[in-house]
């Protein structure tokens, strides 16, 4: 891994989901790994858990396997640097089942939505340039890309 990317790990059974936020992850700078379900989501982690900046994840899983929401505080408790991103359609978050630093996302979700919402769970240094710069030109703030101007063009426009 490299010590200078950012790295994400998404984990929703559902391919168009896990694409679309894989995509929009990739797009705010993020290396993304990719599981279709907890499992494989858990032996990512303990390989590369100490590379990894966020876990965006589903709470419905395949039959048989732990919830979004398990894997959720599973990560939090080994992995306290990890900021966590729990989506769903359907399964609202009841008080307790996610620990206090883990914000919850309703599907469907866009671009704009999860992008907020890292910069709730990512301290600064945590987030991708690509992410900062997003999130600044999302607040209105000038991005200086107009030409420089003398002071005489300045005069001559008044």
């Amino acid at each position: 891994m490299d010590p200078f990317a950012f790295y994400a790990l998404v984990v929703d059974n559902n391919p168009l989901f896990r694409m679309n936020a894989q995509a929009i992850l990739a797009k705010a700078g993020f290396r993304v790994f990719a599981a279709a379900k907890c499992e494989d989501a858990l032996e990512i982690l303990s390989k590369r858990g100490h590379g990894i900046t966020l876990l965006f994840t589903d709470v419905e899983m395949p039959s048989g396997t732990m919830t979004g929401f398990s894997l959720a505080r599973y990560c939090a408790s080994g992995w306290p640097h990890i900021g966590i991103l729990v989506a769903a359609g359907a399964n609202l978050p009841k008080q307790g089942d996610l620990p206090a630093h883990v914000r919850f996302i309703q599907k469907p979700f866009n671009e704009a939505v999860v992008k907020h919402h890292l910069k709730q769970v990512l301290p600064e240094q945590q987030q991708p340039c690509r992410l900062r710069m997003a999130l600044v030109q999302d607040q209105g703030v000038p991005d200086f890309g107009e030409p420089w101007r003398s002071p005489s063009d300045l005069r001559n426009e008044g």
